[in-house]
């Protein structure tokens, strides 16, 4: 992939990239830890082992779903980030649940199609008060839809303000941010620091940064 990366576009179902797909995800993650890599030399003590597709599915399966094919590619990266301590600041804006910790949590939900309801055709995969979800409705090789959620909710129908297509898309942002300065990991402290103010409000906006 280099140093360029893929351009953000409008959809008729929310902001994504250009060729959004699995595997433009599998090469942005990759591109991802490179640049996690220069901040912290120590990243790969604070992220998991890849999961395999298998676990994945087998995962998935105990809450009734079939993973996007982006989950698949997502946790084959890495099974999540350690669950404790600077495992929590591994990342600069969500930290990667596991495969155990997205089972338990939706476990956990209380499952409708409410306001405050946890829609059972989501899957909570980052954060945890404040996190990121995928929506598992479309067919796996669809690029999932994807929402900033809150306190378990936000994955109604109509709740689509924090949505856009893609893990792709936010993991674009990420990097974009890494590389103009605007996520800066301090050493002293073991903890990303995000200047806001520099940040666009285009991407801000959709609470994923």
């Amino acid at each position: 992939m280099g140093n360029s990366l893929p351009a953000v576009i409008p959809s008729p179902r929310g902001m994504t990239v250009e060729g959004a797909s699995a595997t433009l995800l599998g090469e942005l993650l990759l591109e991802f830890e490179v640049e996690l890599r220069k901040q912290n030399p120590s990243i790969d003590e604070l992220l998991r082992p890849p999961a395999s597709s298998k676990a994945v599915h087998e995962a998935f399966a105990q809450m009734g779903l079939i993973p996007p094919d982006e989950a698949v590619v997502l946790f084959g990266w890495h099974d999540g980030c350690i669950g404790t301590g600077e495992g929590e600041s591994a990342l600069p804006a969500r930290f990667l649940l596991s495969l155990k910790a997205v089972t338990m949590l939706f476990n956990s939900s209380r499952l409708g199609h409410g306001e405050w309801d946890w829609n059972p055709k989501w899957a909570q995969v980052m954060g945890s008060k404040y996190g990121l979800a995928m929506s598992c409705a479309d067919v796996p090789d669809r690029s999932p839809l994807v929402r900033s959620v809150e306190d378990s909710a936000g994955t109604a129908d109509w709740q689509t303000d924090y949505q856009v297509v893609s893990l792709c898309t936010p993991v674009t942002w990420w990097i974009d941010c890494m590389r103009r300065g605007w996520y800066k990991y301090d050493q002293s402290t073991h903890s990303w620091n995000r200047d806001r103010t520099e940040i666009p409000q285009k991407i801000r906006m959709y609470r994923m940064s």
